[in-house]
């Protein structure tokens, strides 16, 4: 069962995957679908965080959670990748699958209730 907390992040989730924005991250993506509209930003983190330490391509930085390509961290990938999400690539490829695991991880959890 889902708390409200996870409904309103999988909702975000799936509003990202139809509209990304190719310069920010999942984060990002969440924090600016809900604004300041009553949802707690640090509720919103601790939740998706989770989320990110269960993927088991997990970089293991909670900041940036998809690893660097290419010998850089993973902070440098995000800051000098100019499409976070571009497919031809292995870091955009890699965010589009922390992305799915996330609304997958979330779905299965509500279709147990």
């Amino acid at each position: 069962m889902l708390t409200e907390i996870q409904k309103k992040i999988l909702v975000a989730l799936k509003n990202t995957k139809k509209n990304k924005n190719i310069t920010v991250g999942i984060c990002h993506h969440i924090h600016n679908f809900y604004g300041n509209r009553q949802v707690s930003p640090k509720e919103l983190s601790e939740e998706y965080e989770k989320l990110f330490r269960m993927w088991p391509k997990f970089s293991g930085n909670i900041q940036f959670p998809v690893s660097g390509i290419d010998g850089m961290s993973a902070e440098e990938s995000y800051v000098y990748t100019k499409n976070l999400w571009r497919q031809s690539s292995q870091y955009g490829r890699d965010r589009m699958e922390l992305l799915d695991f996330m609304i997958s991880q979330l779905e299965s959890q509500l279709s147990k209730t």
